[in-house]
């Protein structure tokens, strides 16, 4: 089996989490992250006065899009760094969040890169206040914000190519995945 490289983006809630974790299993990876972890590790190597935006939630910023990317751009090196790491090593690893932006994605050297559609309204108010994150508090102006998001990140993903998915659509997943674990 090859060792690949997946990246899957896509606004909280929209299921990255828990398909990155199925994937590990189910196709024996070596390794998954996620760019929130990654978001943490760099934390530790900053203050909350050089890197503001690195210490707070993006959809609690009043402009939730500009946040994210902002983020997004502050952690590519790091995120990077685990793609070349994967390559140079030959293991296989996901890396999975709201991060990967298909503007810093689109053309990166990996194996599969998708961008997770969120549900429809009351599905991703489920999933975003699910279990993954038991102690985050979510109202409804978070989820607004959240899906200000998800909007960007599909239309993002259509500027750049990039395929979107519902993470409901199993068999596409699946047929997505099999063709690059050859």
């Amino acid at each position: 089996m090859a060792k690949p490289i997946v990246l899957i983006g896509g606004a909280s809630g929209a299921g990255k989490t828990t398909l990155a974790g199925k994937l590990k299993a189910e196709l024996g990876l070596d390794h998954f992250i996620g760019t929130g972890f990654i978001r943490a590790i760099v934390q530790s190597q900053t203050t909350r006065e050089a890197d503001p935006d690195l210490f707070s939630m993006t959809f609690q910023s009043p402009d939730p899009v500009a946040h994210i990317v902002r983020q997004a751009r502050r952690l590519h090196g790091a995120v990077q760094s685990c793609i070349d790491r994967a390559h140079r090593e030959g293991t296989s690893i996901v890396i999975e969040g709201t991060h990967l932006i298909p503007e810093l994605y689109h053309d990166a050297a990996v194996d599969l890169y998708v961008v997770l559609r969120a549900p429809d309204a009351i599905a991703h108010a489920e999933w975003v206040r699910g279990d993954t994150h038991a102690h985050r508090t979510i109202d409804e102006a978070d989820l607004s914000n959240i899906r200000l998001i998800d909007d960007y990140l599909r239309a993002e993903a259509a500027a750049y190519g990039v395929q979107t998915v519902d993470p409901q659509q199993e068999a596409l997943l699946r047929a997505l995945i099999g063709s690059v674990v050859r």
